[in-house]
């Protein structure tokens, strides 16, 4: 059973804490901020139950977080109940019988909240009446179909065509299917030819030469 007696120990959870889910005071916030931090904290495979005028959101898998920062009451899972505070094996002599509870500290006193059935969030959210409008084509066809995918060209001279128009690369391929034109040849290189200067001396030289030969 539950040691009803006051005590001294720390009522909340202070610094960082691994927690299974939060309490959120629905008197102490307001109904639609607890929906409002209901639906920012919810996540998929989550819990969300009465705990009489309380609200108790439960994680498929605990959250580390700062407790006094926490944007409701810590709660972290004992067996089968939650609690709210660092309880001393003192404090706590045994779960009750049945169901899943929370075991909070109010006025020193141990208290005992049971958990009601699973709640569906998702009835809080009101649509509103609403018009179903038809709707009309105003125009042709929007949807075109694609031309077929020309195959992959593995070749590296080939492969800038292939975002060439079509026309431009049936050119460019029978271009490159002919043979190579034939080469004119290439004349050998001549023989220098003397400058103007070394002309005029080689002809007033000559004479000399000449004569010096048949003299001999």
């Amino acid at each position: 059973m539950i040691n009803r007696t006051p005590f001294a120990p720390a009522w909340l959870f202070r610094g960082s804490v691994l927690a299974d889910g939060l309490l959120l005071d629905e008197a102490l916030v307001g109904r639609d901020e607890v929906r409002r931090r209901v639906f920012a904290l919810w996540a998929p495979g989550a819990r969300l139950c009465r705990a009489e005028g309380d609200w108790v959101l439960v994680w498929p898998t605990p959250r580390r977080l700062q407790a006094e920062e926490a944007p409701g009451l810590p709660l972290v899972r004992s067996e089968r109940c939650f609690v709210a505070a660092p309880l001393a094996p003192a404090a706590v002599s045994g779960p009750p019988a049945a169901g899943e509870c929370v075991l909070v500290i109010r006025g020193g006193i141990v208290g005992v909240l049971p958990l009601g059935p699973d709640e569906d969030p998702s009835e809080w959210i009101d649509l509103g009446p609403g018009e179903v409008l038809k709707t009309r084509r105003v125009g042709g066809d929007c949807v075109r179909p694609l031309p077929d995918p020309s195959p992959p060209v593995s070749d590296p001279v080939l492969a800038p065509s292939i975002g060439m128009p079509p026309e431009e690369r049936a050119a460019l391929l029978s271009a490159l299917s002919q043979p190579p034109p034939k080469s004119a040849p290439v004349a050998g290189p001549r023989a220098p030819r003397p400058l103007p200067g070394l002309r005029l001396a080689a002809r007033s030289v000559l004479p000399s030469l000449r004569a010096s030969v048949a003299g001999r």
